[in-house]
């Protein structure tokens, strides 16, 4: 009766059922072995089956909160993503700026932003304050002060986009075609 109690709810949470399966069939056999009908091989046994389900119990139990741990992290990446992409979206919104460069902010560097606030939240920081740096490098300069100070900041902006861009692992081809753009963009500001 305790194997077929036992063996139901299990069934219920392991639908297979091998390794409940082998253990019952350890114990039939065990059982069927002992010529001598002794009563305490009957609560030996009993014993080592509880014991057996507690153990099953316990590891599936981990292997439940291991799995609904790893949703609910997947949620909240999900959710900071799109909180972050919603921040993107309501900065840009009424910039007159290049489609590409409005593409790499919206998709690329908010997958960067949303990486780094997993793990420290100061470079996600960073990564925040590089937009409207990047705006304003890419704005005409009109002033030789002003130009003078693009180009003191450049190589920071530059450096920031590189680690950002390894970050999330970007493939090379990609990393060519946004500095490609940025040096055209950048070219064109410095001659306002």
């Amino acid at each position: 009766n305790r194997i077929g109690s036992i063996s139901l709810g299990l069934n219920q949470i392991d639908p297979s059922g091998a390794s409940v399966t082998a253990e019952i069939c350890r114990i039939v056999a065990v059982l069927l072995a002992d010529e001598t009908e002794n009563p305490g091989l009957f609560s030996k046994t009993l014993d080592d089956l509880d014991a057996f389900i507690a153990h099953e119990l316990l590891v599936n139990d981990k292997n439940v909160s291991r799995a609904v741990e790893v949703v609910e992290q997947a949620e909240s990446r999900t959710l900071r993503f799109a909180y972050t992409s919603a921040q993107m979206s309501e900065a840009l919104s009424g910039l007159k700026i290049s489609e590409h460069l409005r593409r790499f902010f919206e998709n690329d560097w908010v997958r960067t932003i949303e990486l780094a606030d997993r793990t420290n939240t100061e470079l996600a920081k960073q990564y925040r304050l590089l937009v409207p740096d990047l705006l304003w490098s890419v704005a005409p300069k009109v002033d030789a002060a002003i130009r003078q100070d693009l180009l003191r900041q450049l190589p920071i902006i530059l450096r920031i986009i590189h680690e950002g861009m390894n970050s999330v692992g970007w493939e090379a081809s990609d990393k060519q075609t946004l500095m490609d753009w940025l040096f055209d963009a950048h070219t064109t500001a410095l001659h306002g």
